[in-house]
């Protein structure tokens, strides 16, 4: 009885992966009718032409996007196991890696803390920390505090739970600024397994858009009043490993 609930057990999971599986490839299969040209007519009598074809033996799907004889972007589409894929390449220089699950089964916040423990798991294994970059709720940030909080992340509470750490990033459109070219930015590190204590503090860096890069000076400060104002710590009551990692 045990070994027929074992290999029943198995069959489900075979059932569903090739569910999955054939989620993913008729998603795949749908955006194989694209295949073509097409043409998207812009002001001053510029066109925006979109190339879509088949390579790798009809395995994968090329998609071009050109405006006045320059490529703009270029996004390969492809299937692994029950995952539809693309790899985006943008004029802008970025490389970015899109995962979509195509299983009506889960529901996204299912699909959000699957993925994330996946990457997690793979992480620990390797010894490699990897970083995950996440949508966080929109709401009215004159009602909120300086710096969004764990509970503002979008899509699931798993993710900050999963976690083992999560820095928040916020524009320090409170903090004075006379040079164009710099941005106040508040960081602060939401969550830390290690050593809770370092969520006690924010900091407010400065980003400089001409060297697209922070400058290495920052100062450390507490969120009070409900997280609405920035006070900045004294000298002497900075934590030890300020001093420790001080250039």
């Amino acid at each position: 009885m045990r070994t027929l609930f074992t290999c029943l057990l198995a069959v489900l999971a075979m059932l569903n992966a090739a569910a999955s599986r054939a989620d993913a490839q008729a998603a795949f299969a749908r955006m194989r009718s694209l295949v073509g040209e097409w043409r998207a007519p812009l002001s001053n009598n510029e066109t925006m032409i979109d190339i879509f074809r088949p390579i790798a033996f009809g395995t994968a799907l090329l998609h071009e996007e050109w405006k006045n004889g320059e490529q703009l972007t270029a996004t390969v589409f492809y299937v692994v196991g029950s995952e539809l894929r693309a790899d985006h390449y943008c004029d802008m220089g970025n490389q970015l890696h899109y995962v979509d699950e195509s299983d009506e089964r889960q529901t996204e916040n299912q699909s959000y803390k699957r993925k994330v423990k996946k990457i997690r798991t793979a992480a620990l294994r390797k010894g490699k920390p990897t970083l995950l970059v996440a949508h966080i709720r929109k709401g009215d940030r004159r009602y909120e505090p300086l710096v969004p909080t764990v509970e503002d992340f979008h899509g699931s509470s798993d993710i900050p739970k999963i976690a083992t750490k999560a820095i928040m990033l916020a524009p320090a459109f409170d903090q004075p600024n006379d040079k164009p070219f710099l941005w106040n930015t508040y960081f602060q590190i939401a969550k830390c397994r290690l050593d809770g204590t370092v969520t006690r503090y924010c900091a407010l860096c400065t980003f400089n858009s001409r060297t697209n890069d922070y400058e290495s000076n920052y100062t450390l400060g507490r969120l009070v009043e409900g997280g609405k104002k920035f006070d900045a710590v004294d000298t002497a009551e900075l934590p030890g490993w300020t001093r420790r990692y001080a250039a």
